[in-house]
């Protein structure tokens, strides 16, 4: 199946193990929108967006290049909020005729 370029992490656990993984998997798949929901949602998005930043000192990319490689926009819902997460995504930038993909961890 394909998928519009957002993803959408439900977090039942509270951990991901490797998320610079998924971050350059993300990046080569050129995922424009990743939503954390559920448990350590905040934590997770932190997680997130320090991978962003560590990938792209890794690959020496500095502000006075032209286009930020590494943004990724992001958002978090504490809690059980996956219908907010969803109608979020789904209002976000144009309506994706592909639906969202859901990571669940």
């Amino acid at each position: 199946m394909i998928y519009d370029k957002k993803v959408i992490v439900h977090s039942l656990s509270g951990a991901l193990d490797d998320m610079q993984a998924l971050v350059e998997q993300w990046l080569t798949l050129e995922v424009n929108y990743v939503s954390f929901v559920g448990l350590n949602a905040s934590q997770l998005q932190d997680e997130f967006l320090d991978a962003c930043v560590m990938l792209s000192i890794r690959d020496g990319w500095t502000p006075a290049d032209e286009a930020d490689p590494y943004f990724i926009f992001s958002s978090f819902f504490d809690g059980e909020r996956m219908d907010e997460a969803m109608e979020f995504a789904f209002v976000l930038g144009s309506r994706p005729v592909r639906p969202v993909c859901v990571l669940q961890i």
